[in-house]
């Protein structure tokens, strides 16, 4: 592996661990100080997370080292986190802004933060779920 791929693959893990935190930080500022999570903060962090993501894409394209099982996984992992979230909100054991967040959240954080083998294979966001909402 050339010295430019490492760094441009861990400069994506890094935008997206950045992007991740300084969101995590605006979203618990906000809601301690006024007890929401306003839309305006997680459009920015999903619209920042879809630009690196096309970003990777776009690179993973002109090196010809298309990974599609990644893009793949991240897929099923977004839609999987978003369909649960948005049932967890519906039955009422959540609040709109945890849905909201913890869907940013599945959808920022790079798949080789999961620990392997995920416990349910097509959604590694549920240790995110598990660590960060049930307990």
């Amino acid at each position: 592996m050339r010295l430019f791929d490492i760094l441009f693959l861990t400069g994506a893990d890094a935008f997206f661990l950045v992007v991740l935190a300084v969101t995590g930080i605006k979203c618990s500022f906000e809601d301690i100080k006024t007890g929401r999570v306003r839309n305006k903060i997680i459009i920015r962090g999903l619209l920042l997370g879809l630009a690196g993501y096309l970003l990777l894409l776009a690179y993973s394209l002109l090196s010809h080292r298309l990974k599609i099982i990644y893009f793949r996984d991240v897929l099923f992992n977004i839609s999987a986190s978003w369909l649960i979230s948005y049932f967890i909100w519906y039955m009422g054991f959540w609040s709109a802004g945890d849905a909201k967040l913890f869907m940013l959240f599945s959808f920022l954080m790079p798949l080789e933060y999961y620990a392997r083998p995920w416990p349910i294979p097509f959604f590694p966001s549920f240790i995110v779920l598990v660590n960060a909402f049930i307990v």
